[in-house]
């Protein structure tokens, strides 16, 4: 069978980066654990297959074992990484619950992944993902994975053509955001994802640029994307929603806080037609 590359959207993953969301939530707590959790974060695969065959009773090795089975190319066996996630997946409260939430997340994700390619990966047809997505989103709703999780079911509703699944899809969303309690900057990822699909399958400026603005706000890591939100504000301010104070307010800070950005010509450039 064909080996399956997974990967995910652009704009989560340039604020994710990976199916581990926190390494601090995955602290194992013991040397052995946090050396194979390490191999996976930096991706030596090879590495991380060695300490989970040398410490198997580990439950750091369990899940770095079922997550290689499926991303490894060089061994990859997808059958045997769903079914020792979905054992994971059944032992919740004999878990440790860092490493039971990174199962249950890469569970759900890498199901709804292969139920697209239809009539081919008949292992993950009986996976709900989106229940599991759900049960995340219930039982740790200030965790990170949590915040993957309202993304990936929203996305879920996003992919289907009625009106009504869309909407359904922003409400996810929408009503995540409201609720959450944990740490705020777990938020950005979310409110890129709002952001992009409010402009894509709404046409909706108005609520893309409030998310764009809370993300902001929040603090983007990666420099890159914060310098894109920012420089994207004020495009939509101008030519969108024609808010041409607002737009000059954000061109200015842009250039004040990126002086030396790539953006700057086309944002001197808007400023002196905003001043005419």
């Amino acid at each position: 069978m064909k080996k399956v590359k997974f990967r995910s959207n652009a704009i989560i993953l340039s604020v994710i980066l990976s199916l581990f969301c926190c390494c601090g939530e995955l602290a194992a707590g013991n040397s052995s654990g946090d050396d194979i959790l390490e191999a996976y974060q930096q991706m030596n695969l090879k590495e991380a297959l060695r300490l989970t065959k040398k410490y198997p009773e580990l439950p750091e090795s369990k899940l770095v074992s079922a997550l290689c089975d499926i991303h490894d190319s060089d061994c990859q066996d997808i059958s045997s990484g769903l079914r020792k996630l979905k054992d994971i997946y059944s032992r919740e409260g004999k878990f440790p619950a860092p490493l039971w939430r990174e199962a249950a997340l890469s569970l759900g994700r890498v199901s709804q992944l292969l139920k697209r390619r239809k009539g081919i990966y008949h292992q993950a047809d009986k996976i709900n993902f989106r229940e599991i997505f759900r049960r995340l989103i219930s039982g740790y709703p200030n965790s990170l994975p949590a915040c993957q999780a309202a993304i990936y079911l929203a996305e879920s509703y996003f992919d289907a053509p009625s009106l009504e699944s869309r909407k359904e899809g922003f409400d996810i969303l929408e009503k995540f955001i409201a609720g959450y309690h944990g740490p705020a900057h777990y938020l950005v990822p979310v409110h890129l994802s709002a952001d992009i699909n409010y402009i894509y399958l709404n046409r909706d400026y108005h609520k893309s640029v409030k998310h764009l603005k809370a993300a902001y706000k929040l603090g983007i890591a990666n420099p890159r994307t914060s310098e894109q939100v920012l420089f994207r504000i004020g495009r939509l301010l101008d030519f969108r929603l024609h808010d041409y104070k607002g737009a000059y307010n954000y061109y200015r800070q842009f250039l004040k806080e990126y002086p030396n950005s790539r953006f700057g010509p086309v944002v001197k450039r808007y400023l002196r037609k905003l001043k005419k």
